[in-house]
């Protein structure tokens, strides 16, 4: 009856959950926010275990990373039901239990945080060169923009940012928006 959002860590959130005056009893985790499907068109399944990628769902740790404290780490297959898992264990529930749900429980918010601001976000996904980040930080430009918060929504939203600064986006085909999809097609002079 209880739920939480918010990004951020999960030891935080745990202990907020504890402060509250409900015990819990289960996690569900709600994946509701983004639409379409979690992997885009071009990509290959295989860039999961390389570390390029995982898929783009609106609840994740760490960008899906197995290892977090290794950007070329192998990501997992399930992020959310993994940020889900985490909280159990750290709330002493069974990580086995962990569900999904298709939009927020009903009830009182026990807990929330918030990400790190969006310019730490981009010097991060930058610097670490993150596809995932990429993706979800283009979902916020879909949001911001009032677009859905898939893969389409997110490539509209930036793609019109970019026209409106004026790049020209003569002959480009994009279907993601971190240009990992080997199906992106960009002219040199949109890269210029």
């Amino acid at each position: 009856d209880t739920w939480y959002k918010g990004a951020g860590r999960i030891s935080d959130l745990a202990d907020q959950v504890r402060r509250s005056s409900v015990k819990p009893r289960a996690v569900q985790v709600d994946t509701s926010l983004f639409s379409g499907p979690k992997m885009a068109p071009g990509w290959d399944p295989g860039d999961i275990d390389g570390g390029d990628i995982a898929p783009i769902e609106s609840v994740m740790l760490d960008g899906g990373r197995v290892q977090p404290t290794t950007v070329d780490s192998k990501r997992s297959r399930t992020p959310a039901l993994d940020a889900g898992r985490a909280l159990a264990v750290a709330l002493g529930l069974d990580p086995a239990a962990v569900t999904t749900t298709p939009g927020p429980p009903a009830g009182p918010e026990l807990a929330s945080i918030q990400s790190a601001p969006l310019i730490e976000r981009l010097r991060q996904m930058m610097g670490d060169s993150d596809n995932v980040m990429a993706e979800c930080i283009a979902r916020e430009v879909a949001a911001h923009t009032h677009r859905p918060l898939s893969f389409a929504g997110a490539v509209d939203a930036v793609t019109t940012q970019l026209a409106a600064a004026d790049v020209d986006l003569t002959g480009a085909k994009l279907l993601d928006s971190s240009g990992l999809s080997v199906d992106d097609r960009l002219t040199a002079t949109t890269l210029e």
